[in-house]
């Protein structure tokens, strides 16, 4: 019997004693045994399929740190490949299966020195700081500035001038064919 159908009879259990029929206890106790070891049982397959699940985010948890370990150590071969062509001029080795290239990324500011940038580049931004830390009417004049650097690159890339105290890097990258 399944579990829905204990459940009717019971249903029909409450009935038969409501109409005060005798042969409620001997039916009562009966279903109340099967329907004790269906939950019983459900339990059993509930604990079961939560310890699956815990094996199965342990093992997600181990291939997740071993797919980091492999995409470190694919980084530092690059890095290797590349400041070795770098030293010894090389751009661009073609293979018969691979070409790998140093290609150039997009453009990127550098600031070394931010108090030698104009103020025309700097643009404010609200520090996080929460307000249980500090009186309400001062925290609008918190403020901190950030370097505008995409206003910048806009710029260079229409003048191709930079502002003063900024410096236009553009940096390589290996790339395997």
């Amino acid at each position: 019997m399944k579990l829905y159908e204990l459940t009717e009879a019971y249903k029909l259990i409450e009935q038969l004693i409501e109409n005060e029929d005798g042969d409620y206890i001997k039916a009562l106790n009966d279903i109340k045994e099967d329907f004790n070891t269906k939950v019983i049982n459900t339990a059993k397959v509930i604990r079961t399929i939560e310890l699956e699940k815990e094996a199965y985010l342990q093992e997600a948890k181990r291939l997740t740190e071993r797919a980091n370990t492999k995409e470190n150590t694919v980084s530092r071969l690059k890095e290797y490949v590349k400041h070795n062509m770098e030293i010894l001029g090389i751009e661009k080795i073609s293979g018969d299966v691979f070409t790998i290239a140093l290609q150039n990324n997009p453009p990127s500011v550098y600031v070394p020195d931010e108090s030698k940038v104009g103020s025309e580049w700097k643009k404010a931004i609200l520090l996080p700081i929460p307000k249980d830390k500090l009186p309400e009417e001062m925290y609008d004049y918190v403020k901190t500035f950030d370097i505008d650097k995409a206003g910048i690159l806009k710029m260079h890339k229409e003048t191709n001038s930079v502002p003063e105290g900024i410096e236009i890097v553009v940096k390589k990258h290996l790339r395997i064919r």
